[in-house]
């Protein structure tokens, strides 16, 4: 019987000419004294470039198989690894002729007796071994693994950790790991990447792609076209289609349609917790759809192991984003209403008015610019409220004599000098409380000091005192 195979399968992808050979990971592995080397991370890492890149400059022998889900046919699976050790020859076809799909970890014991008896060293690499999820499959590998003999090295790729006992291996040094921080680009390695460019954008290009390697593929490829760097970097997250369609297909497109819409419903926040993702999803057992996703590496990282908290890649976020706008806008505003309502009982003002805006509740985010408005000015965190007046919109504040009074300190506290006046302008027919006026003639009097006008501070602070009501602490926003 002829063996039947796909040769394409059991072929290593050629190194693309243009790509960056990475000194650091490929010295890393080839300093390793491990037979097992396992590179895990998420899509378009450039795991299976780095891989080529470490075996080029290894001596040994190369057995490759590329494999895909068709591959959970356990038949089919020994076929192609037989294959891939063997090579075409009589040797294979008498091996496949033997096998017996009740009995196939005899099958894998015979190709790993041959390897031991050929005595060259080989590295066999298993790509893309995330997509075998059969556990008799698993279960053989798991023991070829733990007990290799001494000429063969075991390569695997996968976009999660596989069901091998990695632990085991870890603990007894038989094991090399490079995962998505390692592979994530550094500024030196993204600098050739886009060769000209200056250390500034190169550094912001890697900010806004945490190294990821895809993205800085595509970026470099409208860099090389008709878009300018500044036009490129921007596009980062929003336009880009190019990312978009391959998030799309390989983060999204093998997920279960419940895991892609809890990946949409959580990308509205930064980061996020399992109480969090429970409120926005209406669904209770987040923690463990989070450590899925984590151990899946779906672009999912822990922030915080004490309380759970995880966050999404950046430009997956902004992807997963772009989803989410597209959703019904009023199921938009209530997913952003639930979120700042959490927010609102978690004491966390700006992430309150944040969601609160997106929501289009104006209600909330002005309650809680003014109920934390003190506290923070005190705590000399005035940059934040100015951030917070600008979410809600400077001109808007005109219309709210506490807001032109909050945004009159801010302004004052940030060293907008030229802007504070503006905010203590009355209409000719507004009526204001003392509070009010006392605290307009203390901004005035600070401004006073700034230009150097002594006279003109203490005559305002004067007027302020003249006009404090009996009940200042309680009627008054002004920070202490």
């Amino acid at each position: 019987m002829a063996a039947r195979y796909l040769r394409s399968k059991l072929q290593a992808p050629r190194v693309h000419a243009e790509s960056v050979f990475r000194h650091r990971l490929v010295g890393q592995l080839a300093g390793s004294s491990a037979r097992v080397w396992l590179l895990s991370a998420p899509a378009g890492f450039g795991k299976t470039t780095l891989v080529t890149q470490a075996i080029e400059a290894s001596t040994d022998d190369v057995a490759w198989f590329s494999i895909d889900r068709a591959d959970n046919d356990a038949a089919r699976f020994w076929t192609h690894f037989a294959a891939a050790v063997l090579g075409n020859g009589t040797e294979l076809e008498e091996l496949i002729e033997r096998l017996d799909a009740d009995h196939l970890e005899s099958t894998a014991d015979e190709i790993v007796a041959v390897i031991e008896r050929r005595g060259r060293p080989l590295t066999l690499v298993l790509d893309d071994l995330h997509e075998i999820s059969n556990e008799e499959i698993l279960e053989t590998l798991a023991r070829i693994v733990t007990h290799l003999p001494s000429n063969l090295r075991v390569v695997m790729t996968s976009r999660m950790d596989p069901a091998l006992p990695i632990g085991r291996l870890r603990a007894h040094g038989n094991l090399a790991e490079i995962r998505a921080q390692d592979l994530a680009f550094t500024v030196d390695e993204a600098g050739a990447v886009f060769g000209s460019l200056d250390l500034q954008t190169v550094e912001s290009i890697v900010a806004r792609t945490e190294g990821w390697a895809t993205a800085l593929r595509l970026l470099a490829l409208s860099i090389g076209g008709s878009a300018s760097p500044g036009q490129a970097l921007d596009s980062l997250g929003t336009d880009r289609s190019d990312i978009a369609d391959f998030l799309a297909a390989e983060a999204l497109g093998s997920l279960r349609p419940e895991l892609q819409r809890f990946l949409v419903t959580t990308s509205i926040v930064d980061e996020l917790c399992p109480e969090l993702a429970d409120r926005l999803t209406e669904q209770p057992g987040s923690l463990a759809t989070l450590r899925q996703l984590a151990r899946s590496q779906v672009f999912t990282d822990l922030v915080d192991p004490v309380t759970h908290t995880y966050r999404y890649h950046r430009l997956f976020r902004d992807f997963l984003r772009q989803r989410a706008n597209e959703m019904n806008p009023l199921v938009f505003a209530d997913l952003h209403q639930r979120a700042a309502d959490w927010y609102a009982q978690s004491d966390s003002p700006t992430a309150t008015i944040e969601h609160a805006m997106a929501a289009g509740n104006d209600e909330l985010a002005l309650r809680t610019i003014k109920e934390h408005f003190s506290a923070y000015g005190q705590a000399g965190r005035m940059p934040t409220t100015h951030t917070w007046l600008e979410m809600y919109g400077l001109e808007r504040c005109f219309a709210d004599p506490e807001l032109r009074l909050i945004a009159a300190w801010v302004t004052l506290n940030v060293r907008r000098y030229d802007s504070v006046e503006r905010w203590l302008e009355l209409a000719d027919d507004e009526v204001v409380t003392p509070s009010y006026l006392a605290q307009r003639h203390a901004v005035r009097s600070h401004m006073a000091r700034h230009r150097g006008d002594l006279g003109e501070a203490l005559h305002e602070a004067e007027r302020a005192v003249a006009t404090v009501p009996e009940d200042w602490p309680q009627a008054t926003t002004r920070p202490r």
